[in-house]
């Protein structure tokens, strides 16, 4: 009898551990808390065009992505660094380079001068990066990165 329990509580145990280390937000094949790899970040967070700054046309964001591991799409074509309002709408033709090679970007920090056009509606924008595909079973799976949001005003 005490045998069996030892089973039972063996096989109880290796299922609490199994639960602890499942991904519930997404199925990637990846193990819980292993990382994406990459992180995006824009400084500042909030630009106001004064009438000073609306006559000049644009003001300067730092835009950081940092590579872990893996590579980034690089360029205008294949994806590179996008922007995007907060509902999920590309802003066309504005996106940058992140680093000098043609198509890809590997292992390291990358900073990007971006200037925001003073053209652009007031609200909420990001930046968005996407890491190469990868072949995950029988389909390509691109995985994208985002970065927190800038508020963009204009003098009234």
């Amino acid at each position: 009898m005490e045998k069996d329990n030892k089973i039972l509580l063996g096989a109880v145990l290796i299922m609490l551990v199994a639960m602890l280390s499942f991904n519930f937000d997404s199925i990637t094949g990846k193990a819980a808390g292993s990382g994406s790899g990459v992180s995006v970040s824009v400084d500042p967070s909030r630009l106001y065009f004064s009438a000073e700054g609306l006559e000049r046309g644009s003001l300067p964001v730092t835009v950081t992505v940092r590579v872990k591991d893996g590579y980034v799409e690089n360029g205008l074509d294949s994806g590179g660094l996008e922007l995007f309002r907060a509902n999920g709408k590309r802003i066309g033709g504005r996106g940058a380079d992140i680093c000098r090679t043609s198509s890809k970007c590997g292992k390291g920090t990358y900073t990007i001068l971006y200037k925001f056009d003073s053209g652009l509606e007031e609200g909420d924008y990001y930046f968005q990066v996407s890491k190469r595909p990868s072949l995950l079973g029988t389909v390509y799976s691109k995985e994208t990165f985002k970065s927190n949001l800038v508020r963009v005003s204009h003098y009234k």
